[in-house]
This record gives structure tokens, C-alpha cells and sequence, in this order.
């Protein structure tokens, strides 16, 4: 390469080769980001034939020249530059749908620097796809915030070229989501209550709440707690719900008691509405459950249960025509085909396990099992057709 022939010349070099040939290199980078250099290179090779080096490139008889133009071509060899990388926000979570929250705005080197820029939301960052992009690196919000579900977001663009491979940039939006009050107290505890059957007037339980909201704020305790003016006249009747302020460290709770004697059979489950308030007035009705616990107060009485039971070569198929629950059938198990428990009028639904079982006068059947703790009878596969 002839020095000093033109632009660019000291950027590359000639080695001889088989075949009476030469082989151009580059010696530096070439950049074609750089302005001086994307017009190319223009610079004048020489070829001698002298075998004395020391005057090789002095005898023009042996020596020959071309003017060698290189033009650069660009590679998509530069990532997308982001004039902002990172954004701090902080919204309340009642913002609008739309709401505009950052602009990024990348540029290419590539290409001349008019590059095409895409932009795209992580979707690793972005599970509830809450937030969009659109094409010139606006951020909007899709979906209304919820500091109760996440107090905050970190978002990434990701701002990608159109080279092949694809080059991306990545910048970050952090969004801090501040509170509003939108949510109502609700019970801590205990939703659901017992009361024994038959007991005379008793406290129950002392209802807590607790609220999803920001507490610091005053979107919170003190609660309010009242039995809603909706409750049936029969639950009045039965309970009462008094308001005592300094309950759970001032936050207030609920004390329920109960007015008079409950009878389970009448109704095991009682429901209680109550209306419930925040330190700003925020409220809703929410509620609880009173189970009116058993007591072994009733007198059984008999009862009968029809079974059919159809043979089908080694298996039967049962069918109860009482309240147990129909069987779609049975593979008899040890020569005996089960047939459930023997059904007894009992008003009291609780008390299975205290029950024993045996035969009248204590005389089993032949073809029958029974078992005295669990009331299951079984019969044998030996039985034949009949009632």
C-alpha cells in the first residue's frame, strides 16, 4: 500500500500470496458509525518484481500500480442507545386506565442512525400485563393498580433494532404504588363461632378486624362494628353484638353473646350480618357464622331402610331407597356383600360414634353380619333370592 496515496491508506496492508497475488487486510477497525469513515477509502497498491529489496520499489520497470477503492458496508454491531435508562414513579393505585407514565426514546448507530426501533414490555416483568408500549416508547397503564396486590412494579422496556441478529437496549421503570382507601374492614376472627345447644345467655366470642389497607395513612383503626339493621327479628332475639372500643389494643372489636337457650334441631347454623367501618368510614356488611354445637338431647326413634341387591354373576349392585346415598356397586369381598349402616331416626347428627349396635334379642341372623361400633351390616354371598 502506497503511503500518503489516500484516505485510509495506513488502515490496511498487502501480503504476497501463492498464485501471484496479493491479499488486501484491514490492519484497523473500520467503523462505519464514523463519519470519516462510511464515504470508504481510496489508496493506490503497488506490485514489484525486483528481487533486491534495498531498490525494489525504485525501479519503475519492475514495478506497477492500481488504485484500490474500498467501500464500507455497515453491521448491525452497535445495541440500541436509550437516552434514559431508569424512571422513578409514584402513583396512587386509583390512576386512570391510559395514564401516561415514561417516554424512552432509543436511537440507532446503525444503518446511517435511522435504524428501526422497536419497543416491547418484558413480559417476565409484567405478569399482569398492567403496562404497554407503543411505537415511540410511551408507557401507558392497561390495567388499574392494586397496592394491596403489589405495592410496586419494576418494569423493563426492552428497545430492540431491526438487524438480524436483533440487538436490544433495556431501560427500567420503577413505580412505587401509594394507597387509597378502597377497601372495607373485615373479620381477623374468628368467622365461625360455637355456642353449646341448650345453654343459657353466654358470650360467644369477641369478633377482630383487620383491613388491607395502609394503616399509616388512617385507612384503618379504629374500627366500627354493629349488628346491620337487616339481621332477621329471630337472630335479634338470640344475640346481641355490643361495640367495646378498647378491645384489641384500641382497634375495637365486636363482643357477641348470646340472650337465651339455642336448640341445634331448630337450626344448627345461625348467620350474624354485621357492619363493619374503618377510621374513615369506609364500610360493608360483612357475615359471621354461629354453630350451634350438639347435645345428645333427643330420643331416637326407629327407622327403615330398604336395600335391593342384584346378583350379577360374582357381583351385586346395590341400590338404598332411604336417605344413605345410592351404591353403585359392590364386588363381594371374603363370600360377604357390605350394605352401609343400619339407618336409625335420630334428631341429634353427631353422635355416630357413641352408638352401639346389636341383633334383637341378641340372636344373629345367619346369612347376616353386623358390626357393633360402626352399625355396618354385611350379607352373604350365600343368600339366596328373596326378601
Amino acid at each position: 500500500v502506497v503511503a500518503g496515496s489516500g484516505y485510509g491508506w495506513e488502515r490496511f496492508a498487502v501480503v504476497a500470496a501463492r498464485n501471484y497475488s496479493g491479499a488486501l487486510h484491514a490492519i484497523r477497525t473500520l467503523d462505519y458509525e464514523d463519519h470519516a469513515q462510511r464515504p470508504g477509502f481510496k489508496f493506490k497498491v503497488q506490485v514489484s518484481d525486483k528481487e533486491d529489496e534495498k531498490r525494489r520499489w525504485e525501479d519503475e520497470k519492475h514495478l506497477d500500480d492500481t488504485w484500490v477503492r474500498v467501500i464500507l458496508e455497515d453491521d448491525n454491531d452497535n445495541d440500541p442507545h436509550l437516552t434514559t435508562t431508569l424512571v422513578n414513579l409514584t402513583l396512587a393505585e386509583n390512576t386512570p386506565l391510559g395514564h401516561s407514565l415514561a417516554t424512552f426514546t432509543a436511537t440507532d448507530q446503525d444503518e446511517g442512525g435511522d435504524g428501526e426501533i422497536h419497543y416491547v414490555i418484558d413480559p417476565s416483568s409484567d405478569p399482569g400485563r398492567r403496562f404497554a408500549v407503543d411505537s415511540e416508547g410511551r408507557v401507558r397503564l392497561r390495567r388499574v393498580l392494586d397496592r394491596e396486590a403489589a405495592a410496586s412494579h419494576t418494569v423493563r422496556v426492552l428497545t430492540v433494532d431491526g438487524g438480524d441478529p436483533a440487538r436490544t437496549a433495556t431501560a427500567t421503570l420503577l413505580l412505587t404504588v401509594t394507597d387509597v382507601n378502597d377497601n372495607a374492614p373485615h373479620v381477623a376472627g374468628p368467622a365461625v363461632m360455637h355456642v353449646p345447644e341448650n345453654s343459657g345467655p353466654r358470650h360467644v366470642a369477641d369478633i377482630t378486624l383487620d383491613d388491607a389497607d395502609d394503616w399509616t395513612l388512617g385507612h384503618g383503626p379504629p374500627f366500627t362494628i354493629t349488628l346491620a339493621h337487616s339481621a332477621t327479628p329471630k337472630i335479634k332475639q338470640d344475640f346481641a353484638v355490643d361495640f367495646d372500643a378498647r378491645g384489641d389494643e384500641g382497634r375495637g372489636v365486636a363482643v357477641v353473646t348470646s340472650l337465651r337457650a339455642l336448640d341445634r334441631e331448630e337450626a344448627p347454623v345461625r348467620l350474624l350480618p354485621l357492619v363493619v367501618g374503618d377510621a374513615q368510614g369506609l364500610s360493608a356488611t360483612v357475615t359471621v357464622t354461629v354453630t350451634v354445637a350438639d347435645k345428645n338431647d333427643n330420643f331416637m326413634a326407629p327407622a327403615a331402610k330398604t336395600i335391593a341387591v342384584t346378583r350379577i354373576t360374582s357381583s351385586y349392585l346395590l341400590t338404598h331407597s332411604s336417605s344413605l346415598p345410592p351404591s353403585l356397586g359392590h364386588q363381594g369381598q371374603a363370600g360377604v356383600v357390605p350394605l352401609g349402616r343400619v339407618y336409625v331416626e335420630d334428631a341429634d347428627d353427631w353422635d355416630a360414634d357413641e352408638k352401639t349396635w346389636a341383633w334383637r334379642n341378641r340372636n344373629q341372623h345367619s346369612l347376616f353380619t353386623l358390626d357393633p361400633y360402626t352399625g355396618h351390616l354385611a350379607m352373604s354371598t350365600h343368600a339366596s333370592d328373596g326378601t
